[in-house]
């Protein structure tokens, strides 16, 4: 059991030379997230008495105090730097737990990059390293971290048992500033699991535990998590008044990264308040916050919510700008990533080959039942990693697309008629091969089934006529009359993925339009029978084509299945399109079929069902 934060107070007053120096430093890393500005002076004056003193180990003590508190207001360069240092004086010494401190913080901003390969690469080996030296408090901050990154990675069983053993450690061990941070991880994995009630009971529990403790940052996080449940079961007023408190909390210690994240949350509970002008100007103050920071995905969401706020109150120029902000600043995401992810994808092809080797290697009976289960696991893990190869193509042919219209917008007075067509050569080559990327992209995530849905509620009217809006230049190009049959009673919100309901549709539709060179496309939607609290929808997507025969019927919803094989010439694609929306249509409980005659058109039938709103139940 470690002294409580008082006594180590008491002791700095106290001592004096070399002894305050290791006191300051340890009550430094103490309060790194508690009192962000205090945690820096005690590690200043703990270095500056080291020096003094001639005491290296202490010297690497107070450097990686000042490592941790660069990483918690964000310094990432300068935390690499004094992390680095610390590192280089513990090697000099010898001493297993300093480096083993030094590597946990390198994992601290793996984590929170996303590098989860490289954080448990420091995680683990601190792990082991506290478990020799017997340093059960760090041991069990390691056992969490591990959690942390499983959890990230959306491994919500091992996270949890990395959690409830860090728990464990913890209640044995370990103060209430641990406690309520290892019942708030509990929580959250219980969140991810849609348990929000669930969740709810843990942050309850972690709460008065952090305010025993004065660690105001971890308790901010605990009631912005508690938000976060109270959001998703739609008791917004809880969640705003949770999120002003969380707000509250992190400005009182200047944490500025986590002040971001609260007007965010809260922007996105304006907007669905209706209160447009409140949205804007939360969102407003969270982009600067990103931008002083350079958390690009904080940027990309409070440029989103800017867009949103914009369009719901009338201002349809100041909607548009900020959309194409929020695509840039979601590039940007994508690009900072890029290294990292080829390098995890190299490790972990490396382990679905060692696992594959491993199960060829066994003979008896109950081995190859063993081995059979772990090439099941490693034809996951490779079209997951087949899904992140996807990626690692499809952004530079989005950087591709994008500076081909930069090239257009800037320089079309000076192109060369030759140029221009380059530039479109350019320009719809990139187009056609991001699609085709983008099928190939979401079947391996249906094959791996780490493509999940995200429930929320939306506008399904709203949804029907942005596939007609996205759809209507292909169709205007071909000639052809695209129209929305629609009536007032589908004007209705819903709970769903509206994401993966417009992926649908814009492959439904957008097959229609490719495959009609003259006549309509139609897309109607009516009300079915639903049960209490649901709705029931039929949507049909009508077109005046060329049609289907029935031998290519049976088989045009199988993978890389197209009609025939002078189709595929005419017409290109993969032949995924239809594959991945019959998959997405099963996911959310409907069904798919299709209707057609070679010559007169075709027509494909969704039923789906979705769950009203608690306010718009009755």
């Amino acid at each position: 059991m470690r002294l409580p934060l008082r006594e180590v107070e008491r002791l700095v007053a106290e001592a004096t030379g070399e002894e305050r120096a290791v006191l300051l430093a340890a009550l430094s890393s103490r309060l790194s997230t508690s009192n962000p500005t205090r945690a820096h002076d005690l590690a200043a004056e703990a270095l500056e008495i080291a020096r003094r003193h001639g005491a290296e180990s202490t010297e690497g003590e107070a450097l990686a105090a000042l490592a941790l508190h660069a990483f918690v207001v964000g310094s990432y360069d300068r935390c690499q730097e004094l992390a680095s240092q610390a590192r280089e004086i513990f090697l000099r010494l010898a001493d297993d737990s300093g480096v083993a401190q030094c590597r946990m913080i390198v994992g601290h901003m793996a984590l929170e990059r996303g590098a989860w390969d490289t954080a448990l690469g420091c995680y683990l080996p601190a792990l082991a390293a506290f478990d020799r030296a017997g340093d059960r408090i760090r041991s069990g901050n390691a056992i969490n971290n591990v959690g942390l990154v499983h959890w990230r990675m959306g491994n919500l069983d091992a996270a949890l048992e990395y959690f409830e053993r860090a728990q464990a450690v913890f209640e044995e061990h370990g103060d209430e500033r641990t406690r309520g941070n290892a019942l708030n991880n509990l929580g959250l994995v219980e969140a991810d699991r849609v348990h929000h009630r669930e969740a709810i009971a843990f942050f309850e529990r972690a709460k008065p535990l952090l305010e025993r403790a004065d660690d105001r940052n971890f308790l901010a996080n605990v009631v912005a998590n508690m938000a976060d449940s109270y959001e998703a079961l739609d008791e917004l007023t809880v969640a705003g008044e949770l999120n002003e408190e969380a707000l509250a909390l992190r400005e009182a210690i200047s944490h500025r990264r986590g002040i971001c994240g609260s007007c965010v949350a809260l922007a996105r509970l304006a907007l669905r308040a209706g209160d447009f002008a409140r949205a804007g100007a939360l969102a407003g103050r969270a982009l600067e916050l990103a931008d002083e920071l350079s958390l690009e995905k904080h940027r990309g969401d409070a440029w989103k919510l800017i867009a949103d706020a914009a369009e719901a109150g009338g201002d349809p120029a100041v909607a548009l700008a900020a959309l194409r902000s929020h695509l840039k600043a979601r590039e940007a995401v994508y690009s900072e990533e890029r290294a990292r992810r080829v390098a995890e994808m190299q490790a972990r092809f490396d382990t679905t080959q060692a696992r594959a080797d491993v199960a060829r290697w066994r003979s008896t009976a109950e081995e190859n039942v063993r081995a059979r289960q772990r090439a099941e696991d490693a034809s996951r893990e490779q079209s997951t990693a087949m899904a992140m190869i996807g990626h690692e193509i499809k952004n530079p042919l989005g950087a591709l697309i994008l500076a081909g219209d930069a090239l257009i917008d800037s320089r079309i007075g000076t192109l060369t008629e030759r140029q221009r067509w380059y530039v479109d050569i350019l320009r719809s080559s990139s187009a056609v091969l991001e699609s085709l990327v983008g099928d190939v992209l979401d079947y391996a995530r249906l094959e791996a089934g780490c493509l999940q849905l995200h429930p929320r509620p939306f506008s399904l009217l709203s949804s029907l006529s942005d596939a007609i809006t996205v759809s209507s230049a292909a169709a205007r190009d071909r000639g052809i009359e695209l129209s929305l049959d629609a009536g007032v009673d589908i004007a209705a919100r819903v709970v769903g993925d509206p994401m993966r309901l417009r992926q649908v549709l814009l492959n439904l539709v957008g097959n229609a339009v490719k495959f009609t060179e003259t006549g309509t496309v139609t897309l109607r939607a009516a009300r079915t029978a639903g049960a209490t609290g649901a709705l029931g929808i039929r949507i049909r997507v009508e077109d005046t084509g060329i049609g289907i025969g029935p031998d290519e019927l049976g088989r045009i919803f199988q993978p890389f299945a197209q009609a025939n094989g002078s189709i595929a010439e005419r017409f290109g694609g993969t032949g995924l399109g239809l594959a991945i929306s019959k998959r997405l249509v099963e996911a959310m409980g409907g069904t798919i079929g299709v209707e057609s005659q070679p010559g007169k058109g075709t027509v494909f039938t969704v039923d789906l069902v979705f769950l009203l709103p608690p306010r718009d139940e009755g």
